[in-house]
């Protein structure tokens, strides 16, 4: 019965899936607070949630420092950065550092303030300022968050490879269940 059903509607789950993202996609375009709240969700989550985070700071501070050694003033490559940033709850980050920045604060001030950014980010920006190389010390951090999603990412995937393994046990072992279970029921019925 569920091979039938599976055979008929096939279709159905990646419609559903496709719908779904449709969805998701055109709430956060009406509603820009639940794009926030989403976005701040994803970044929550246990495994795939830091992971992000990671990947947005090396993203933040490869633009940074890439847009200030072409010589764009500091506001402006915010702004640019900004726009580059995927995540909402990130764009929205540094917005208000760039905001902050235009009233006469240092960058990393409100990087730390914000609970977004890892403290090391403003630690090691704040050393970037204060020796007047900030651009070296971006290119450093990109590098670095970026070695540790490398990392996070093999780890993850060393993780997968057992799980992946206990479920196609489950689904051969259901399987089994299901071929073998009908034919002790038939031997048990003819023996009565």
């Amino acid at each position: 019965a569920a091979s039938r059903l599976f055979a008929k509607f096939w279709w159905l789950p990646p419609a559903a899936a496709a719908a779904a993202a449709g969805a998701v996609r055109a709430a956060c375009r009406a509603s820009p607070a639940f794009e926030m709240r989403l976005h701040g969700l994803i970044l929550r989550l246990p495994l795939t949630g830091i992971l992000l985070k990671k990947q947005a700071v090396a993203r933040f501070a490869q633009s940074l420092s890439t847009l200030l050694q072409s010589g764009i003033p500091a506001v402006e490559a915010l702004e640019i950065v900004e726009r580059l940033m995927g995540n909402a709850v990130m764009r929205r980050t540094v917005a208000e550092v760039r905001r902050h920045i235009v009233e006469g604060t240092d960058i990393a001030g409100p990087m730390r303030r914000s609970g977004i950014f890892p403290p090391v980010v403003a630690y090691m920006i704040s050393i970037g300022e204060r020796s007047g190389d900030l651009e070296t010390v971006l290119q450093q951090l990109a590098e670095s968050f970026e070695e540790e999603v490398e990392t996070a990412i093999q780890r993850l995937l060393s993780l997968l490879e057992p799980a992946l393994i206990v479920v196609m046990a489950l689904v051969v072992g259901g399987i089994v269940l299901a071929i073998v279970w009908p034919i002790l029921e038939m031997t048990t019925s003819l023996r009565r």
